[in-house]
């Protein structure tokens, strides 16, 4: 294992691949119709230097272009550069798909290695691929050959398939010498899915076996996770996930942090409701009927409003609405008591788990 750093000596410096540059290296995850326009946006808007779409399926892809197309497009700030996922398991799919993306504009291609989802793996697709090294590092080298110098191509796994099969580093090896610029390992085994404690020695493990980048994942929610991550396994930056559901503010705190900035801000009630209000603003402009995009918006606001005053009863209201001027006005009228939430009541609601559909964004999630 990597030695623990202080913080006094821990130097995390931008990460500079393929004509990109993310300062501090802060990325929010791809996750599975969450990491929408609008999510990555607030995040952006919070601080966050670079986000990832939803995860793209490569037969779809390929096979019908036009129809996930749509998920493969910038934030509405739309100067930004942005990063796909894919998944697949298929050497030829998965190089035509990287194509079919850059042509999209992305910078970034990650190639998934650690969905841990009945439906995905059992495709032999995302955490599937770690037990297979051979097929993993051929499909890293037909992606890096099929997009040349265009964009950057990266790979996201886990520690390994279950704990008697920890191969995170060999796997890494074979993706740097195939031509990936870095890696992001989720600190769990595809059995864990995302619970449980995470294993910062499997991490370092991954960046002691490497000489390209190697992002931490899994477990960040607030600065001191970020610390423990950073200097427990050495790591060159993080990438966030469920910390960022409801909490867009989570990289601010990073972002300053990492700056060695002074970080006081807290999130009143006022911020929360204005946050609610902006991203569901945002969610409405992304081209779904107003019926639609209530019932997908519900869980974002699920999660804005956890620890909120009247937040169970919010949540009750808006679980049954369908029609957007009604939302917008519970969204208002939340908490008629002020109640500001302290960085440390966020903290807490973090590390407890949002329990509202945290069943369904455990299975594919991170």
């Amino acid at each position: 294992m990597s030695p623990e750093r202080s913080n006094e000596s821990r130097e995390v410096k931008a990460i500079k691949v393929g004509g990109i540059e993310i300062d501090p290296p802060i990325m929010l995850a791809p996750m599975a119709s969450l990491t929408t326009p609008s999510m990555r946006t607030v995040c952006e808007n919070m601080g966050c230097p670079f986000t990832f779409t939803e995860m793209v399926s490569v037969d779809g892809l390929v096979r019908r272009p036009q129809k996930l197309l749509k998920f493969i497009v910038p934030s509405f700030n739309v100067a930004r550069p942005y990063g796909v996922q894919l998944v697949g398991r298929k050497k030829e799919e998965m190089a035509e798909a990287a194509k079919i993306a850059v042509d999209a504009g992305v910078s970034v291609i990650d190639l998934n290695m650690g969905c841990p989802a009945g439906k995905v793996v059992s495709g032999g697709n995302g955490a599937a691929l770690m037990k297979n090294p051979v097929v993993a590092g051929h499909i890293v080298e037909g992606v890096v050959r099929a997009v040349g110098d265009r964009v950057t191509v990266t790979v996201k796994m886990r520690i390994g398939w279950d704990e008697n099969s920890l191969n995170a580093p060999e796997i890494a090896k074979i993706a740097e010498s195939a031509g990936a610029r870095w890696i992001t390992v989720h600190g769990r085994t595809r059995g864990k899915f995302c619970s449980g404690p995470v294993n910062y020695s499997e991490i370092a493990r991954v960046v002691d076996a490497v000489r390209i980048p190697v992002l931490g994942n899994g477990g960040i929610v607030d600065g001191e996770s970020m610390d423990r991550m950073l200097d427990e396994t050495g790591c060159a930056g993080v990438m966030i996930a469920q910390g960022a559901l409801g909490n867009p503010w989570i990289f601010r705190e990073l972002r300053a942090k990492l700056k060695g900035e002074e970080h006081t801000f807290k999130v009143t009630l006022n911020d929360r409701r204005y946050m609610m209000l902006k991203h569901f603003e945002l969610y409405m402009r992304e081209g779904r009927d107003v019926a639609r995009a209530v019932r997908e918006m519900r869980k974002h606001l699920g999660w804005y409003s956890k620890g909120v005053y009247g937040g169970a009863s919010f949540r009750r209201k808006i679980f049954r609405l369908t029609d957007h001027e009604d939302v917008v006005h519970h969204i208002e009228a939340l908490g008629a008591v002020e109640k500001c939430l302290s960085s440390e009541s966020v903290g807490s609601r973090q590390k407890a788990g949002d329990q509202l559909d945290r069943k369904k964004v455990n299975s594919t999630q991170e």
